[in-house]
């Protein structure tokens, strides 16, 4: 008969689907299966690492820390209208170098939109600010 049983380690507390039989007149329990953990009280199911599925991976911290330092020295600011689009040329030049023919999809690796707040790369108000790059 099979059961679920707790099984204490240490502070932890992981639940097992058992099943009990007898040996020479003894009751002895073979573990079929282990299901999860408990934490606070409920049972949590463990996953296992087959079942996972990966579906992007960003750079992320590099970038993060690069924009908490352009928003203490207020870069976006001093750099006016063109100022998400230049720190994330200087981002990139700082932590890659890849060349512009490159930046497309190299963007579409990272979370620079995400932290610059940009959701196109070539902004048709960008080429209309005097004194931008033409």
């Amino acid at each position: 008969m099979a059961f679920i049983r707790k099984i204490k380690k240490g502070n932890s507390v992981y639940l097992a689907k058992v099943d009990a039989y007898r040996e020479n007149g003894k009751v002895k329990q073979r573990v079929i299966r282990y299901i999860g953990k408990e934490i606070e009280g409920k049972a949590v199911k463990r996953a296992l690492s087959d079942s996972i599925q990966i579906n992007s991976v960003k750079e992320y911290l590099d970038y993060k820390v690069l924009g908490d330092i352009a928003d203490k020295l207020k870069l976006k600011e001093i750099l006016g209208k063109c100022a998400k689009h230049i720190l994330m040329l200087v981002y990139i030049q700082l932590i890659k170098r890849k060349p512009i023919y490159q930046l497309p999809e190299y963007i579409e690796h990272t979370t620079l939109k995400e932290i610059l707040g940009i959701d196109k790369l070539v902004d048709k108000g960008l080429l209309q600010i005097p004194g931008s790059f033409r």
